[in-house]
């Protein structure tokens, strides 16, 4: 065997053929999945937003923040209310010092059956938002 590694002999440098062979021949091919459930995002561009909304975007403890996407990939909200009505819901965002403009997109996706709102620089636009 010329150009063998000298540290391991030619016993070794089969054994370890034969466990790549070996590891090939378990390899499956990719299974393919059929998803059953999906959920609606409304894609919202932060330039709807008020300047003050932008840095809340961000704040983990916001109400129904579900997390900040890396890379700076915007901010997720779920619009599912568990207590209380929407009323109770766009008072709790006032609350915390949302503006009247998130609290208005908000109430939207969750009356248009969105279960998030994802809000980001390059994010969608929204008819009649301006």
């Amino acid at each position: 065997m010329s150009g063998s590694d000298p540290k391991f002999t030619p016993a070794q440098h089969e054994a370890f053929a034969a466990m790549r062979e070996s590891r090939k021949r378990r390899r499956r091919p990719p299974r393919k999945f059929t998803f059953h459930l999906a959920y609606r995002v409304a894609d919202v561009s932060t330039g709807y937003l008020a300047e003050s909304d932008l840095a809340l975007l961000l704040e983990e403890r916001a109400p129904f923040h579900v997390a900040n996407m890396d890379g700076n990939y915007g901010s997720l909200f779920t619009t599912g209310i568990t207590e209380g009505t929407v009323e109770d819901a766009v008072a709790t965002l006032t609350t915390f010092g949302f503006s009247e403009k998130m609290t208005r997109l908000w109430r939207a996706a969750h009356e248009q059956g969105f279960a998030y709102i994802r809000f980001d620089a390059d994010g969608g636009d929204v008819t009649g938002a301006d």
